[in-house]
């Protein structure tokens, strides 16, 4: 059955599932392939998906789902406080509507947060496990 709430429970899960499978790729590479004990070889795109899977999109994900728990807690205070008007003010069109309205604020809100970083490769020396080795 759709309902209202269903819409928002369901959006809400959807979310919060894209916090835990974005940085999945990066933790599956960089943890448990072992590729933490070599950094010096990985290329500059691995970096760039760090911060993406890792620092941008995550706290989007969860602010969208923390701002469907308010409109969860919205939907119930008017089907609470106005009986007779909840079927109208809140039903599944105007939660999507909402839902939407939620995730484009909340990608916008949380955009300058994947500009603030610029990776480059930069040729030269390093020392790593006491010995000098020249890096590209």
């Amino acid at each position: 059955m759709v309902s209202p709430t269903n819409v928002v429970l369901k959006y809400m899960a959807i979310a919060e599932l894209l916090v835990g499978i974005v940085p999945l790729p990066w933790t599956i590479f960089f943890y448990t392939m072992g590729n933490y004990n070599n950094t010096s070889n990985l290329e500059l795109w691995w970096c760039y998906l760090n911060k993406f899977s890792m620092d941008a999109f995550p706290p989007v994900f969860h602010n969208i789902a923390m701002w469907l728990t308010v409109l969860l807690a919205g939907q119930r205070y008017v089907s609470i406080s106005y009986p007779l008007h909840s079927r109208g003010i809140s039903n599944v069109s105007n939660v999507r509507r909402a839902t939407l309205v939620i995730a484009i604020v909340s990608l916008i809100c949380g955009l300058p947060k994947s500009f603030d970083y610029f990776y480059e490769t930069v040729e030269g020396w390093l020392f790593t496990r006491g010995r000098w080795k020249y890096t590209r």
